[in-house]
């Protein structure tokens, strides 16, 4: 299973720099998820999931324990109520996963 890791918005948490974190986590979606999402456009086998290793709150400038967004896309993933991919909008997700483990066998047996 393939997997990328982008350090650009956690640098930005680190500086404490809203600007560059918003351009950041833009262009990861546009350039990154919408490449991907256009390349497997109409299939029914793809499933991706995004999500920060940690959050790195701009008020803090340091990772924390906090939840964290993610998004699950692909054949028999069902929307969960939240709308907007933010540290502050995982706090209030229905989906909570304790373990790393737990998240694969969700993502991986979900549907």
């Amino acid at each position: 299973m393939p997997s990328l890791h982008v350090e650009a918005t956690d640098e930005a948490g680190h500086n404490k720099d809203i600007r560059a974190k918003i351009s950041a986590i833009e262009n990861f979606d546009r350039l990154i998820v919408g490449t991907i999402l256009e390349n497997f456009k109409g299939r029914n086998d793809v499933r991706m999931m995004a999500l920060p290793d940690h959050a790195t709150p701009i008020s803090l400038g340091t990772h924390t324990t906090d939840p964290i967004p993610l998004v699950i896309y692909g054949s028999g993933v069902k929307p969960d109520n939240i709308m907007v991919f933010s540290e502050n909008s995982a706090k209030t997700s229905r989906l909570v996963f304790r373990s790393g483990w737990q998240l694969m066998d969700y993502f991986m047996n979900v549907g």
